[in-house]
């Protein structure tokens, strides 16, 4: 597991708070087949062009898929490549 476990839902979700321009988080870990880690921010401004959530991992040790849901919990984008980075603009 990474630092931020247990994540694994919406009511454990790690809080990043207010998005700043630039986040970057390494080691991180899917540690279990059908784990999923919950992370929730906020906007302090509507998003505009260039501005993105994205993901980084090496394909070839498991497909990740990434999601983005609005604070009611609805799928607003998401990113379900073959490639080794999923990424969903904010704008």
């Amino acid at each position: 597991p990474d630092v931020f476990e247990p994540n694994d839902q919406r009511a454990t979700a790690t809080n990043l708070a207010v998005a700043q321009p630039y986040y970057e988080f390494d080691q991180l870990s899917i540690h279990q087949a059908g784990n999923e880690d919950w992370y929730t921010f906020y906007l302090s401004k509507a998003g505009a062009s260039g501005h993105y959530v994205s993901i980084t991992f090496e394909h070839s040790l498991g497909d990740i898929d990434l999601q983005l849901l609005d604070r009611n919990g609805l799928l607003v984008r998401s990113s379900t490549t073959s490639g080794n980075e999923e990424q969903i603009t904010l704008s």
